[in-house]
């Protein structure tokens, strides 16, 4: 699973509009955490795939996301924290052994900065790779593409663009739409965007 961690400036909680989820569940702070309970819900409903989570997190961040100021705690922090609550009815030390940060600096506007992130996160998930015997199995990429600075979405179509080329399939995408509301909790829903990212394999031919 890959995400671009957003920097958290609203920690009341959110509720998530998705019909296809269970209400126990409907409670988040962070848009990160949504897509991830998103996939990881649908997953353990299913027998075959019922204690089955995700091998690596790679979670790519920048300095501001973990930075915590005075008393407060980083948005790093709240994303791990609320994904530590969410790991409970399975097996917590499966979510924090998973976990992969990788820092991005503080100036994604910097070309530089932007081709080293790149670089970095696809060494690190091709160092996964290696590590499966592909003759007997495949690696499949989950993303989550809605957080992040402005050019995020870019980095990580690039990215997952690279992994289909070093043969990982990219599985699905998600992107979670925000809405405020008045007098009510903020809502949250999840959309999944792979029919989307298809569309480059048209017009690559």
């Amino acid at each position: 699973f890959l995400t671009f961690l957003s920097m958290v400036t609203n920690t009341s909680v959110k509720r998530v509009t998705n019909e296809d989820i269970d209400d126990s569940i409907r409670d988040v702070i962070t848009t990160n955490e949504t897509a991830l309970k998103y996939v990881l819900f649908h997953r353990w409903k299913k027998e075959a795939t019922a204690h089955v989570s995700f091998d690596k997190i790679f979670l790519l961040c920048t300095d501001v996301v973990m930075e915590s100021k005075e008393s407060a705690p980083s948005s790093y922090d709240i994303f791990i924290d609320q994904m530590i609550k969410f790991y409970k009815q399975q097996d917590v030390e499966t979510f924090t052994e998973s976990i992969v940060s990788v820092p991005c600096g503080a100036d994604l506007d910097n070309i530089d900065q932007i081709k080293a992130s790149i670089i970095d996160v696809s060494k690190r998930i091709l160092e996964f790779k290696s590590s499966i015997d592909m003759n007997r199995d495949t690696v499949h990429l989950y993303m989550d593409t809605t957080g992040g600075p402005r050019n995020a979405a870019m980095i990580l179509l690039v990215i997952s663009r690279m992994m289909a080329y070093h043969g990982i399939v990219v599985e699905d995408m998600y992107y979670s739409g925000y809405t405020r509301v008045k007098d009510a909790p903020d809502q949250i829903k999840v959309h999944r965007v792979l029919d989307i990212y298809n569309l480059f394999d048209i017009v690559a031919g």
